[in-house]
């Protein structure tokens, strides 16, 4: 008897958009720039200012679970399975943007990475 497992992950790796915004037509918009102008960027990044901002920053003295260790320019990614985004969804929105997994993982990206409230990275100090 063989037997099967429940994929946790996904073989696209997917962009939620729009969660700042206050109506799905807004949401839908920023899909319709998105996909004429071919580029998906950071909240804040613009052609003019990408050679002049810091694209990450780390403090190794802060929480990475409150978002004070790690800051910077992200485009963030899931990779849950298609039957698993509701809750995902829920959260951030209905509108989003799919790539491949090994596509995007060929120019560099990754997947997010999940961190627990309140962990502490090993060896960092956490001086608040």
């Amino acid at each position: 008897m063989r037997l099967q497992y429940a994929s946790y992950t996904s073989d696209e790796l997917t962009h939620f958009l729009g969660r700042g915004c206050s109506c799905d037509d807004e949401r839908y918009r920023q899909l319709l720039e998105i996909l004429h102008k071919g580029q998906l960027r950071a909240s804040g990044i613009t052609a003019a200012s990408e050679d002049t901002l810091a694209l990450l920053c780390i403090t190794g003295n802060k929480r990475i679970s409150d978002e004070t260790a790690v800051q910077g320019q992200i485009v963030c990614f899931c990779d849950i399975p298609l039957v698993s985004l509701g809750l995902h969804m829920s959260k951030y929105s209905r509108f989003g943007i799919a790539f491949s997994k090994s596509f995007l993982v060929a120019r560099g990206a990754n997947p997010v990475f999940y961190v627990v409230k309140d962990s502490v990275l090993p060896g960092m100090n956490t001086f608040e």
